[in-house]
Order: C-alpha cells, then structure tokens, then sequence
C-alpha cells in the first residue's frame, strides 16, 4: 500500500505527540528532583533552629512523606509516599498514599504526613503535579485517538 498524505500527517503528528510525552516526562523529573533538593535546603534550616533553640544538637528531624515517579504501561504516575522504618528490624517499608480517582491527592492526607516547616512545598508540588498527570492524560487520549484515525484510514505501519 502507498503512503498516502493523510497516513504521513497521521507520521508527522505521531511524533508530536511523543515528544510531548518527553518534554512531560522531563518536567516530571525536575519536578521531583526540585521537590527532594528543597526539601532537604529546608530540612537543614529546620534542624539548625531547633539546634540553636534547643543550645545542643537535637535529634534528626524525619520527614517521611516522599515523592516519585514512573512511567508504567503508557500511564504517567507521580506517587506520594511514606517511609516508615523499623529500628529493630532495620528495614524500611514504603507505603503509596490512595489518590483516587481525581488528578490531584487530597491535600488533607498529604498535609497529615508533613511537617509544618514543608507543607507549603508539598502544595505547591502537588499542584505542579496534578497539572503533569492532567497533561499526560490528555496526551495519551489524544494518541489513542490518532490511533483509531489511522486504524480506520488502513495506513500501513
């Protein structure tokens, strides 16, 4: 079968929609990597006031609420979680937080999980991310339907 002009459009725009999918998964990145490097900026002022307002060193300050990434069957999932550690046991067990069906975590759940000193970091990010999974939802949606449009044009592959 010949190459029509509608299956090279159909080409052309199969590849917009995957370097949309990149530019998404790259910003998802930075986001993460953003959110761990400030958390950390802000652990560390945290625990240096706690050590001047205490006069000695203070134990370390825990956050557990933690933030990742995957890319899993063509689904974009930008996950909060929780570490918990055994000290008896010495391993650590994570624990994905339930989003539901929405876009966005329920910022009261997170806001459980969070020290004050991080929280308004953790809404700003949840708010970056639930933009990143609304994105990616509608990119896939809008590749599912090319497909369909160049299933019903019979292109060949």
């Amino acid at each position: 079968m010949k190459m029509t002009k509608s299956s090279k459009e159909i080409k052309a725009a199969f590849k917009a929609i995957r370097q949309l999918e990149l530019e998404i998964e790259s910003e998802t990145e930075d986001l993460v990597i953003h959110f761990n490097e400030t958390r950390k900026e802000l652990i560390q002022t945290a625990q240096a006031d706690l050590n001047s307002k205490n006069g000695h060193q203070s134990n370390r300050i825990w956050c557990g609420l933690n933030l990742s990434y995957r890319i899993l069957n063509a689904s974009l999932q930008i996950t909060w979680y929780t570490l918990h550690f055994n000290p008896k046991t010495k391993k650590k067990k994570f624990i994905s937080l339930p989003k539901g069906k929405s876009d966005a975590y329920d910022l009261r759940r997170l806001k459980s999980h969070a020290n004050d000193f991080e929280w308004e970091l953790i809404m700003e990010t949840e708010r970056e991310a639930a933009k990143l999974r609304k994105a990616w939802k509608r990119v896939i949606e809008a590749r599912n339907q090319l497909r369909y449009l160049y299933q019903s044009l019979d292109c060949e592959n």
